[in-house]
């Protein structure tokens, strides 16, 4: 895969004009319905069309067919049925939680505010919430992974081989949970944008987004501070940038033309990488074999 390349240093941020280029035709009816909630905020379970839901800013999806999601400001999780129900979760405790990943277990919860990683097992009929890594106390400490630290992590995944990747914002880096450790994939800590070799020369900006995609082996890493989206290669060496940044603007085309506004969430499915592009107000779609960028 072709990939942009960065320099070492700080560039000014500019304002880039909007510059429209069509979408590809792919052969797929692109619809958008609402699936849980009617309009206005609030709390209470029911049928997913009136129950109401508050601020949600992240999903995952079961095999079973049921949807995952945590409220901003929320302190549990909300389960969309396969038969079309919204109920809750019993109150995990969780502060300001900005992620979530699915497993054949239980869910993966960045709870953000705690600065911690929790897990709400299926076998428990995600009654019990536990903690998998952080003390609760802001830092960034690799090692046993209940006595390591994090800061602020949001964005979460699962690779192939059921590693846990961390978008470990407050830290400017990217973390990874396996065998009961917690390592830093990616970043030297230092705020900035640089590609380069993983730990040593690479640098982000308030990452807030992670994907897995499992064609290609690599990380997927939303750089929201660098408005770019950046990639980790297979052995967890080398940094690269795909596509933005460290400018923000609204522009598709050619990843290495394209530019963003602080992408947050991401994800991979069917040879696009989807983006939440949070500042420009729109889902952005990265084509992963022509390495094109549009609407």
């Amino acid at each position: 895969m072709a990939s942009q390349v960065s320099v070492k240093g700080s560039k000014p941020a500019t304002e880039v004009q909007l510059d429209y280029v069509d979408s590809p035709e792919t052969g797929v009816d692109w619809v958008v319905e609402t699936v849980a909630g009617c309009k206005k905020p609030g709390s209470s379970d029911g049928p997913r069309l009136q129950a109401l839901v508050h601020s949600p800013c992240a999903l995952a999806a079961s095999d079973d067919g049921r949807i995952f999601a945590i409220e901003k400001n929320g302190t549990k999780v909300r389960v969309i049925t396969p038969d079309g129900d919204v109920i809750s979760t019993k109150d995990a405790a969780l502060l300001h939680p900005l992620g979530i990943v699915a497993s054949k277990e239980g869910l993966f919860i960045a709870d953000t505010g705690h600065h911690r990683i929790r897990f709400l097992s299926f076998a428990s009929d995600l009654k019990e919430c536990t903690t998998i890594a952080g003390t609760g106390k802001r830092g960034c400490v690799d090692g046993v992974a209940l006595k390591g630290s994090l800061f602020k992590p949001q964005g979460i995944c699962l690779t192939s081989n059921g590693v846990i990747v961390i978008a470990d914002t407050g830290n400017h880096v990217i973390r990874a949970i396996q065998g009961g450790k917690i390592i830093t994939v990616a970043g030297t800590g230092q705020q900035g944008f640089a590609d380069g070799a993983s730990l040593d020369e690479a640098e982000f900006s308030s990452p807030c987004g992670v994907c897995f995609d499992g064609d290609r082996g690599v990380i997927v890493v939303a750089d929201t501070g660098n408005n770019s989206l950046r990639l980790i290669s297979p052995d967890w060496t080398t940094v690269m940038t795909l596509t933005g940044g460290p400018g923000p603007g609204l522009r598709d085309g050619p990843c290495r033309r394209a530019l963003f506004r602080s992408p947050r969430q991401i994800d991979v499915h069917g040879g696009f990488l989807f983006v939440a592009d949070s500042e420009n107000h729109c889902i952005r779609r990265v084509n992963l074999t022509s390495e094109e960028v549009n609407v």
